[in-house]
């Protein structure tokens, strides 16, 4: 949902520059990513104590 809200504001501007929509997935796709290694850091950190 916060996404869906995040997208609608800055629907003009998407519709202007249709190709910034093509690397929506891929923004996503990196910041599952970071927060995936970040959690596999910690819980390395978390266990080596």
């Amino acid at each position: 949902m916060i996404t869906a809200t995040i997208l609608g504001s800055f629907e003009d501007t998407l519709a202007k520059v249709a190709l910034l929509a093509a690397f929506i997935p891929i923004i996503s796709g990196m910041s599952g990513n970071s927060g995936t290694q970040s959690l596999a850091v910690s819980v390395r950190n978390i266990s080596n104590r």
